[in-house]
């Protein structure tokens, strides 16, 4: 029961003193964490990203020897390698990890507004709480 009484005592603070409800833009930067965790998680840890790149690659190269086995051509890991850089799963595979990349960076401004913006209103509670009444 205080716990409600105090949070609607400072909802009601938040109000008089001009600052947007900082619980509401908490509640956006955890939703976009949480919608989107693993696009984050793929774009900040490049690490991730490049074994997921690899992987792709792997594929790709198996898939591009069994073709020529079957063929009954004769390569080389260069032909192999330089044919797998031009597959097409491997260009799409890029062509989404730039749009990813991109949404993510989009998403990482978002959260970094919801931040200043919990920050400002803070800033502006602690100066509105020491101002005389």
């Amino acid at each position: 029961m205080a716990d409600l009484i105090v949070a609607r005592a400072f909802k009601e603070a938040q109000a008089r003193a001009g600052v947007v409800d900082l619980e509401d833009i908490q509640d956006t930067r955890r939703t976009i964490v949480e919608t989107h965790s693993e696009l984050l998680a793929m774009h900040r840890n490049r690490a991730l990203l490049d074994a997921r790149r690899k992987e792709m690659l792997a594929l790709c190269s198996l898939e591009i020897r069994n073709e020529y086995d079957e063929q009954g051509k004769r390569t080389t890991e260069k032909m192999i390698e330089d044919a797998a850089h031009t597959h097409p799963r491997y260009r799409k595979w890029i062509d989404e990890s730039i749009a990813g990349a991109a949404k993510a960076l989009v998403l990482e401004n978002e959260i970094q507004n919801c931040d200043e913006m919990v920050n400002r209103g803070q800033a502006v509670m602690r100066q509105y709480s020491n101002e005389p009444r």
